[in-house]
């Protein structure tokens, strides 16, 4: 029994260090987003003056600036899972000014699960993963399916894509890396810091897994299923 309880603490030591770690870097690119979001307005005041007017050069800047202020509003690690499908709507608005008619949003999420916790960007890395290794390589349309589902007392994330398959070596590799998180992958960080991020917040069971064959590809997040709940003043107020 003592040596079982060594193990807890030294465990819960071991995620602190690797916690702090990470706000540590954190903190250390925190004036990078001030930056790049008072930067990014002053950009699109001088490309709508210069065009005269709306463009999709301006459209995209603007929503960029959009999705930086939303990262910056809060330093809460979970929101709700309706804010968090409107930030990721933000990014593939901006993906499809990009991609033009390149791939196709179908989005299967249950209002009622609006008020489950997620991560604060949880769907953003893994949409960004699909157009980037997927979908940009197809020569015809592609499709993106971003789900969530509540399956005992579990809230799965997925986004489902049709595009090329991983090659079954680099899908091992992806695997490998979820699976033991001192591996660096830069090529995935996106997905192995989300990965990490669940883990650290929400424990030993709980994180990303990954399947590719023929259809496309599959991400599946698995995080606890819990509520946020609303003010009763803000609820009133919406009344």
């Amino acid at each position: 029994m003592l040596n079982s309880k060594k193990d807890i603490e030294l465990g819960f030591e071991n995620k602190l260090i690797a916690l702090k770690q990470m706000q540590h870097v954190a903190l250390q690119l925190q004036m990078t987003p001030h930056f790049l979001f008072n930067t990014l307005q002053s950009i699109n005041m001088v490309i709508m003056r210069i065009a005269g007017g709306d463009n999709d050069a301006a459209k995209m800047i603007m929503l960029l600036s959009e999705l930086l202020r939303n990262s910056l509003d809060s330093d809460e690690l979970i929101i709700r899972l309706g804010d968090e499908l409107r930030y990721a709507e933000k990014y593939i608005e901006i993906q499809k000014i990009k991609y033009k008619d390149k791939f196709d949003v179908i989005w299967d999420v249950d209002e009622e699960l609006y008020d489950a916790s997620v991560l604060k960007m949880s769907f953003q890395p893994l949409i960004e993963n699909s157009i980037a290794h997927g979908i940009k390589k197809l020569k015809t349309k592609g499709k993106i399916i971003i789900s969530a589902k509540k399956e005992n007392q579990r809230l799965m994330l997925y986004v489902i894509d049709n595009g090329n398959r991983i090659e079954e070596e680099r899908l091992e590799y992806i695997k490998e890396v979820l699976r033991d998180d001192k591996i660096i992958n830069s090529k995935n960080i996106g997905l192995s810091n989300l990965n990490r991020r669940c883990g650290l917040v929400f424990g030993e069971g709980y994180g990303c897994s990954i399947n590719s064959n023929d259809v496309g590809t599959c991400v599946k997040v698995e995080i606890p299923y819990t509520k946020i709940i609303k003010d009763k003043e803000e609820t009133q107020g919406g009344n």
